[in-house]
């Protein structure tokens, strides 16, 4: 995980209305609305601190979880 690996804080990023501006099947854009939101920096450590010590998938996954969790509560 790129987080485990660089120890970089997550910003999460959530962008809606793309699909509306452009269609999958759109040969070019449609006029509309596109709004990015920014959440709050997610610390790796905090994300990285309860995951198994042994780098592999399973680190990984507990890594994601977390991060999941705590988008959600965003």
């Amino acid at each position: 995980a790129l987080v485990d690996r660089t120890g970089a804080d997550v910003l999460p990023v959530a962008i809606a209305g793309t699909f509306e501006a452009m269609p999958r099947t759109a040969r070019l854009p449609r006029p509309g609305r596109v709004t990015v939101t920014f959440g709050e920096p997610i610390p790796a450590r905090s994300l990285c601190a309860e995951a198994p010590a042994e780098p592999g998938p399973a680190r990984y996954r507990a890594i994601a979880a977390k991060l999941r969790e705590a988008m959600a509560r965003e």
